[in-house]
């Protein structure tokens, strides 16, 4: 099969080169030491990159100040888009609020009838009831070690 025409070696287009410096203004190349000379102007520029350095130096001190007071998961689930994960905590203080929901009752039904009577749901352990000294707003007695034994 034939290469096509543009792979063909058809040498130098001299009215073409001469044309193109014509209505550029440039020079004709003789020797191959023209071409590897040092060029008049520079092609770029040198640019600090202290600033870049103090920013980034800066950027990671916000960061290690933020682990450090945050933790390591919290920074992760923030930028994550993660929700945090319900585990055993989130169990906890559900059982805590529903304590202290039976608690609350128990109190409001002790002012209103005078008895207390209070369970906790979760284990069936008995609240000790409210003293009437509390109840009357006294100022409790402080009670030496023998009495407290003795209330025990």
């Amino acid at each position: 099969m034939p290469y096509s025409e543009e792979y063909l070696q058809q040498g130098l287009n001299k009215s073409l080169i001469k044309e193109l410096l014509a209505v550029s203004g440039g020079q004709e190349l003789k020797t191959e030491a023209q071409a590897f000379r040092d060029l008049q102007t520079t092609s770029r520029q040198k640019q600090s990159i202290s600033h870049w350095l103090l920013l980034t130096a800066f950027l990671l001190l916000f960061v290690e100040i933020t682990i450090q007071r945050f933790g390591l998961h919290r920074v992760l689930h923030l930028f994550s888009g993660i929700p945090k994960k319900t585990g055993s905590k989130s169990l906890k203080s559900a059982e805590t609020v529903k304590k202290l929901k039976t608690v609350q009752e128990a109190t409001h039904k002790t002012r209103i009838t005078g008895k207390a009577n209070l369970k906790s749901e979760s284990n069936n352990q008995s609240v000790s009831p409210v003293t009437e000294r509390r109840k009357q707003n006294q100022p409790e007695k402080k009670l030496s070690e023998s009495e407290r034994e003795s209330h025990r």
